[in-house]
């Protein structure tokens, strides 16, 4: 028995395997260089940040204990001082081996050339605080000395200040690149789309070419068993196919002339055929299902008019039940309004007109859970168009910890600003007392002399 059409679509299918091996190997690859980059870099800056923050706080805190010192006169704040000053020193190693490691990742050099200068003058203004701090408990009654609090204010005006400016400026360059990091990483999915798609449209070209060729080989031997059936199915068993390809599809048809007497057989092969379709059928749905219950954040799709009017939820997943404590039919009973916070309904409009011209937005939300439990997520919406209707596909992420994180780092330099502040009016307080014991001391060589 032979199998030249077997050897031919093999061919055929290896031919279409070989291309989509190249390029979905080319596809991963890619992406898996460009990502793991971009989070590398991310990873780098969101450690140096924290990095530049630790050293700001450690920047504060050195100058506590000289003016504390001066406000008390006590000596315990020299331990204090010496503390400090050495966890400086570490932020200042750890800044140093930030910049290293982004010199050897081929960090831009102006950046890198612009942190450093930042870093040197930042060691500068340390070793002067330093200085300052210790001429300042080299004086044995510091509380009202002019001295002492000269030295303060040196320290604080000529050296902190201007170095806490710059160390500011260092987190917003590492906020920029923060920022450019991310959108590069956007830019790398939106290329990776866009080239999933190119190969596509190729891959589909390349087969309907192949399909077309072969057809033209199969076509006629083909239409005459199509013909042949016919008649066998209209009740002439004495047909006989005369097919002489010596391939396949001359056994078919000698196999058919042989089988004219079954058809009952060959009912039971078709049906046998459509059972099969249909459990493919169904092993792709449960695919489907399993791919859309696996995604980590909660999804939700909904249909919206040409209004942009949103409506009730035609699939979620079972993220979006156990995060907001709906059952599933519960929420297909459900839309946007029912589940967004009263707050945020004035800014729908506004996502969904974005929404129509990009057809993409990403924006923060609050979601009401089912026991009244407010939840910030982070929705990433997609627009596309399902069965003649426009149809919303978003991914909400639950960004509640990342919330917290913020709410934590906004509240530390809340306190920074205050301290600032009251170390500020501790100074002029400490110059009006030193004015008024000196306008007392006038008084009493006043009064001496009379």
């Amino acid at each position: 028995m032979s199998f030249k059409i077997r050897t031919k679509l093999a061919i055929a299918f290896m031919s279409m395997l070989f291309f989509f091996l190249v390029f979905t190997g080319i596809i991963a690859y890619y992406n898996q260089q460009a990502i793991y980059n971009i989070n590398k870099r991310v990873e780098a800056i969101s450690d140096e940040k924290e990095i530049v923050d630790n050293l700001r706080l450690a920047m504060d805190r050195i100058l506590m204990p000289g003016n504390d010192y001066i406000i008390t006169g006590d000596r315990g704040y020299f331990d204090e001082f010496k503390k400090n000053s050495a966890d400086l020193e570490d932020y200042l190693k750890n800044m140093e081996a930030a910049l290293k490691r982004l010199e050897a990742d081929g960090h831009a050099a102006s950046k890198v050339k612009e942190k450093r200068e930042i870093l040197e003058y930042v060691k500068t203004a340390l070793q002067n605080i330093r200085e300052i701090s210790l001429k300042i408990f080299a004086i044995a009654d510091p509380v009202a000395d002019k001295n002492a609090a000269r030295l303060m204010e040196e320290m604080d005006y000529k050296w902190s200040y201007p170095a806490v400016d710059r160390i500011g400026k260092w987190r917003k360059i590492d906020s920029k690149e923060q920022r450019e990091a991310i959108e590069a990483a956007q830019a790398t999915w939106v290329r990776s789309w866009m080239i999933i798609i190119a190969g596509s449209i190729i891959l589909s070209a390349i087969g309907l070419s192949f399909a077309f060729f072969y057809a033209r080989i199969f076509t006629r031997p083909i239409t005459d068993i199509h013909n042949g059936v016919d008649k066998m199915a209209a009740g002439d068993l004495k047909i006989r196919l005369d097919i002489k390809t010596g391939d396949e599809l001359q056994q078919l048809s000698n196999a058919m002339n042989e089988m004219a007497a079954q058809l009952d057989g060959l009912y039971s092969n078709m049906q046998a055929m459509v059972e099969e379709k249909t459990r493919g059928l169904k092993e792709s749905e449960e695919r489907y299902r399993r791919l859309f219950e696996g995604i980590n954040d909660a999804v939700f799709v909904l249909p919206l008019t040409s209004d942009g009017i949103p409506g009730n939820f035609i699939e979620v997943n079972g993220v979006a039940c156990n995060r907001l404590g709906y059952t599933r039919e519960e929420l297909l009973n459900m839309s946007l309004q029912d589940i967004n916070a009263p707050e945020m309904a004035g800014n729908i409009e506004a996502a969904i007109k974005e929404l129509f011209v990009n057809k993409q937005v990403m924006i923060e939300r609050i979601h009401i859970a089912k026991n009244g439990r407010r939840i910030p997520v982070e929705i990433n919406a997609h627009l596309f168009e399902l069965k003649g209707r426009q149809v919303v596909l978003s991914l909400a992420r639950d960004i509640t910890e990342r919330k917290r994180r913020e709410e934590k780092i906004q509240e530390q330099m809340d306190y920074l600003e205050r301290f600032q502040k009251a170390s500020i009016n501790r100074e002029f307080r400490i110059k009006e007392l030193k004015d008024r014991i000196k306008e007392i001391e006038e008084e009493l060589k006043r009064a001496k002399g009379a």
